[in-house]
């Protein structure tokens, strides 16, 4: 403990002894580790830590997938197929969406569920209060109980026990209360969702009793989650499903050219989606920053090493042995670490912060993610490990040195080319160059990918357009004909508004949320066998194309003339027309929606463009619109629950004010939700390749200036312990032009070595981005070119500063030295 204390203190001596070289070693791990620390924690919340269910590694997501659906819902005839398998302790159903609140003062729509009476046993969480659902309660229309999250129960109703029991108000209705589930307690899909359930009802379809499965499975209208039956493997569930589907399509259930899969996904695979591959790549972008970090602060150490070579060889001669000498370098290369780990512990701290408020939206379990003791504990661990990583090396080399030609040189090193030091400081530059380029090539694609989509027509004008969520009650609209007429009201006193140019309505707004097709009749269609003719669906009311900006390609759009007594009337997408009548004029044709309603023709007035609701990247689908006002005389149903559109020539959040006291001198208990302009709907599409991209832009710039300092640094001191040769040089009669050609060309051998490195890296590693990318080639030439060529010229300036001030060396003092 003696001597260690003694190597502490002179260690504490040494660096404060050179202030300079302390800061610089200090600073570089800090924002290694620092850098490391706060996407370890994100990773940690997403991927280490289980989710908030039993055993959740058993719990798995069902959908199903079609030719022309990668990716869908679960019908209940399906999923009333899939538990009878044995492949699950307990298969579960749900339909998240909205429901209104309006008992109190104020309405307030909030994220809702339905649910299957064994959802909450499938998922293993039991209520916090009260009970789950009955069998007997399922079904029931409309919903007579509920059960609430914590959340509402605290804010809402005063956290009272006595709320078991009691009747509370839900879309004007009487309901009462069986249970409170407990904080924090969220379904597998609201961990994506802007607005996840807050409350439970239960589902309104009849699971017992015999049943069928019609062609093509019926309506997919469902989320499905499971949980695996004991002893059952993944794979072997999948096993028994796709048997059961190949058995469908044998008997004509399904056509084989549907393809038809179900798919069985593991819960937080499903959860995480996509983000799992950038998350993996801003971890090797970490990584790579933490290596960069690690091999400048090793050169920083080899640099000092080899000034202190005379220091060392008198201690070893004066009775050290190396492995003391050893244990002192190896103990102020800790030092250091730890230095480094304290700042890293601080950036930790804000680059969490930065990473919450950057991608709060696009992270799942954002409030899991933050500064704790486990993080803490990971900080420490990276900075012992860096200790050894980057002070390992210099303090084998120089722990055994050799005494007479330390002796004899002090503290001029050969620390050229082939010098001792040399060539290991040379190898950490190239390191440096390598992996710089990785991440600048990334952070170049991802830069791309965002322009390329950010330039992809939506179809749709997205400035100055505000929307704005509203939920009608059905006790108090029971009719199509109440409803179409609130409709007409509040959008007539909205365009009245100051500033209101046009004003409409939407059953879903686009890139908000997915939209389902529907069966439709074209007359003069002749399918061909097996196809099912069918069209995305949309409601909207007149002025919905005049305030979103879809342009009208042919005929008409809505008027107020269109109402329920009159010609039955539908619009088409540009897709839809130039399926069904290529080259020809769809107006005037004729449109049957296969609904439960009257079996009625709708002749199309009007062709708009095509919006691309599904994504940016999404396929164009062919969609038809109907008019609110006679949707139900088509469907069988009406559509409540729409989204008001408003195009102002002011900033959108100026007439919201404006726009809720219109709704409350219409309807005072009408709930409004998700008031926001229309660009943070087309921001919410990009927001998971920004988010990889802002992180990928941040990790490079730090590398790159990482990079930058580390070649400065050896070549400046590659300069300053060749001053005598460069003297003698000049002397002679070498020019100082020479000289930096000279001191450059050294330099950038070693960064071309680099890039050449970093090129062929990054061609391997590329690939694990496309998946993020959209408009570039994971592999692009210009791409790689343009981020070579930058870090090219960033390490031209890093060697030419050292080279420039080899040029000023006077040759006559150096020779008076000597």
């Amino acid at each position: 403990m003696r001597s260690l204390a003694q190597d502490l203190r002179h260690a504490l001596r040494t660096l404060a002894a050179r202030p300079g070289f302390t800061f610089a070693a200090v600073i570089t791990l800090a924002l290694g580790i620092g850098a490391t620390g706060s996407v370890a924690s994100v990773l940690r919340a997403l991927l280490l830590r289980p989710l908030p269910y039993a055993q959740p590694d058993r719990l798995v997501m069902m959908w199903t997938r079609f030719a022309d659906f990668p990716k869908t819902w679960v019908s209940v005839p399906e999923y009333r197929a899939f538990a009878d398998t044995g492949s699950f302790a307990g298969l579960a159903l749900f339909d998240p969406g909205k429901t209104s609140l309006t008992g109190g003062e104020e309405p307030e729509r909030v994220g809702s569920a339905l649910v299957s009476a064994n959802l909450f046993a499938v998922l293993g969480v039991e209520p916090l209060l009260g009970r789950a659902f009955t069998a007997a309660e399922v079904s029931a229309r409309p919903a007579a109980v509920v059960i609430l999250s914590e959340e509402i129960w605290r804010r809402r109703f005063g956290g009272k026990p006595s709320i078991l029991g009691a009747s509370i108000e839900i879309n004007q209705r009487p309901t009462t209360v069986v249970g409170v589930m407990p904080a924090g307690f969220k379904l597998p899909l609201d961990y994506n969702s802007p607005a996840p359930s807050a409350l439970w009802l239960p589902l309104d379809e009849d699971l017992g009793g015999a049943y069928t499965v019609p062609p093509r499975g019926g309506d997919h209208n469902y989320y499905a989650v499971g949980r695996l039956r004991p002893g059952l493997s993944l794979g072997a569930a999948r096993a028994r499903l796709r048997d059961l589907a190949f058995a469908w399509t044998g008997s004509g259930i399904f056509r084989r050219e549907d393809h038809f899969e179900p798919l069985v996904i593991p819960v937080l695979a499903d959860i995480l989606g996509s983000l799992r591959m950038a998350l993996l790549v801003l971890a090797a972008a970490v990584g790579f920053v933490l290596m960069i970090a690690c091999a400048n602060v090793a050169n920083l150490l080899l640099v000092r090493g080899l000034q202190r070579r005379r220091e060392l060889a008198m201690r070893m001669a004066l009775g050290a042995s190396p492995g003391r000498l050893l244990r002192q370098l190896l103990t102020e290369s800790a030092l250091l670490a730890v230095l480094g780990g304290a700042g890293g512990l601080w950036l930790t701290y804000l680059g969490i912060r930065a990473i919450l408020w950057f991608g709060r939206e696009e992270i799942p379990r954002a409030g899991e993610v933050g500064m704790d003791s486990s993080v803490a504990a990971f900080v420490v661990l990276v900075s012992l490990a860096t200790a050894l990583v980057f002070g390992l090396a210099p303090a084998r080399r120089f722990s055994r040195p050799d005494l007479r030609a330390s002796l004899q040189q002090g503290g001029r090193a050969a620390a050229g080319p082939g010098g001792e030091g040399g060539r290991l400081q040379g190898l950490m530059v190239v390191v440096q160059v390598a992996l710089a380029v990785v991440l600048l090539m990334g952070a170049s694609l991802m830069i791309r990918t965002v322009l390329s989509l950010s330039r992809v027509d939506p179809g749709f004008q997205a400035g100055n357009v505000l929307t704005m969520g509203v939920s009608p009650a059905r006790v108090k609209y029971p009719k199509p004909e109440l409803l179409a007429g609130l409709y007409d009201s509040l959008l007539d006193r909205i365009r009245q508004l100051p500033g209101v140019r046009a004003a409409g309505a939407v059953r879903i707004l686009p890139l908000a949320t997915e939209m389902g097709d529907w069966g439709i009749d074209v007359e003069g269609y002749a399918p061909h066998p097996g196809e099912r003719v069918k069209g995305d669906w949309q409601i909207v009311t007149p002025g919905y194309f005049e305030a979103m900006g879809v342009p009208l390609r042919q005929g008409r759009l809505f008027t107020a003339a269109d109402r329920r007594d009159a010609q039955p009337v539908i619009v088409i997408s540009q897709a839809m027309a130039q399926k069904f009548w290529p080259g020809q004029d769809p107006v005037g044709r004729r449109i049957r929606v296969r609904g439960s309603g009257a079996s009625r023709w709708s002749s199309i007035v009007g062709v708009v463009g095509d919006v691309r609701h599904d994504g940016l990247t999404a396929q164009v689908k062919e969609t038809w619109y109907l008019p609110q006002s006679q949707v139900d005389l088509s469907t069988g149903f009406p559509v409540y629950e729409m989204t008001l559109v408003m195009k102002t020539d002011r900033k959108p959040a100026a007439l919201a004010g404006a726009v809720r006291d219109v709704i409350r001198a219409v309807d005072p208990r009408l709930p409004v939700s998700e008031v926001r302009p229309l660009r943070e709907v087309v921001a919410g599409a990009l927001s998971r390749q920004r988010f990889t991209m802002s992180f990928l832009v941040i990790f490079s710039s730090l590398a790159l200036a990482l990079a930058a300092v580390g070649i400065y640094g050896v070549m400046r001191f590659q300069v300053g312990a060749r001053t005598r040769e460069i003297g003698l040089r000049m002397a002679l009669g070498a020019q100082a032009g020479e000289v930096v050609w000279r001191v450059v060309a050294q330099g950038m051998k070693l960064v071309a070595a680099g890039l050449g490195i970093g090129a062929i890296a990054t061609l391997a590693l590329s690939r694990f981005l496309s998946g993020l990318l959209y408009g570039v080639e994971a592999a692009d030439p210009s791409t790689l070119l343009v981020a070579a060529a930058t870090l090219a010229l960033v390490a031209l300036a890093a060697t030419w500063l050292p080279a420039r001030r080899a040029a000023l060396v006077d040759p006559q003092i150096v020779l008076r030295e000597e």
